[in-house]
């Protein structure tokens, strides 16, 4: 369906591209195997949008993350090893934004405190700029629960004037959070991580997921009573999906459980958001659509969302 075809991350291949354009004899396949410096990274040309029309502006400070979910492709995608951009091409990036009369960034990096030193770094000369505004613009980022632990972290974010972050809690149950990897939420009590967080002045948003191997159709209203109990108030939820490269697609398609090996679970249309292209063990298919929706309708009726907010 298109001319010509990425693969990877594009800083050294798009000016490898647009050279070949310029001569007209551009390729039909443009691949980058290896990792990319991220200090080769070039500033967005954000005066191009805008900003008006977004609701909060958005950078990149990092890629790649240390952990190893099962079900998650980032390590993969984008490496085990963090990569970062330097702190003076972050700050060049906040100082363009603030002055196009953007008043709120999104860090966009899959795992903000991927690399915690130069996370802390970057958080410092954050709270200098915000200072030297008057706190005129605010931040939101990504990161695992275990930071919750942190109390240097979030005091210097409140400090830095982060106001939310956006945590993949998926599962108040252990033995899923077990059999998925995610080992860094399985060290923690979730309840009071995410309260520790919160009374840093930070809002908590959340992602869940429903369809784990353990899960039975009890699990619907564990999620709502524990999303509830924790008071957050956007809570991004989904049946699992077995994304291809993933060591959980990997294990599915080996246990003869992969359905659906061409729509890629939620990467295909609206209509399998309600799908999986994971077999269940504990439920049917219907069983986990019905649920999933149940469990949606409920977290975002009027009262059960008033009482969260």
């Amino acid at each position: 369906h298109a001319d010509i075809v990425f693969l990877g991350e594009a800083e050294y291949t798009w000016p490898s591209f647009i050279r070949d354009f310029q001569s007209g004899a551009a390729k039909s396949l443009y691949e980058q195997e290896e990792f990319v410096d991220l200090t080769a990274s070039p500033a967005p040309r954000f005066e191009l949008l805008k900003l008006s029309a977004y609701s909060t502006a958005i950078i990149e400070t990092s890629r790649g993350c240390p952990h190893s979910c099962e079900f998650c492709e980032i390590p993969i995608r984008l490496g085990k090893r963090p990569r970062n951009k330097s702190v003076e091409q972050v700050m060049t990036d906040i100082r363009s934004l603030y002055a196009l009369g953007a008043d709120s960034i999104f860090i966009i990096d899959d795992n903000f405190f991927g690399n915690r030193k130069r996370a802390l770094e970057l958080l410092v000369e954050i709270e200098r700029f915000v200072k030297s505004i008057d706190y005129r613009i605010y931040f939101s980022c990504q990161f695992t629960i275990d930071i919750s632990r942190d109390e240097e972290i979030l005091a210097l974010m409140n400090r830095a004037n982060f106001r939310r972050v956006f945590v993949g809690i998926e599962t108040p149950r252990e033995l899923s959070l077990t059999m998925a990897g995610k080992n860094q939420n399985t060290n923690v009590d979730l309840p009071d991580a995410v309260q520790r967080i919160q009374s840093n002045n930070i809002i908590v948003w959340g992602a869940f997921i429903v369809g784990f191997d353990s899960d039975d159709t009890n699990i619907f209203n564990e999620q709502l009573r524990f999303i509830q109990a924790a008071s957050i108030p956007v809570a991004m939820v989904g049946i699992l999906q077995a994304i291809p490269g993933t060591p959980l697609y990997n294990r599915i398609r080996q246990e003869g459980r992969l359905r659906d090996v061409e729509e890629g679970g939620i990467r295909g249309a609206v209509n399998s958001l309600i799908r999986t292209n994971i077999a269940p063990l504990n439920m049917g298919l219907e069983e986990l659509a019905n649920g999933y929706g149940f469990l949606v309708r409920n977290l975002y009726s009027y009262d059960n969302f008033a009482e969260r907010l």
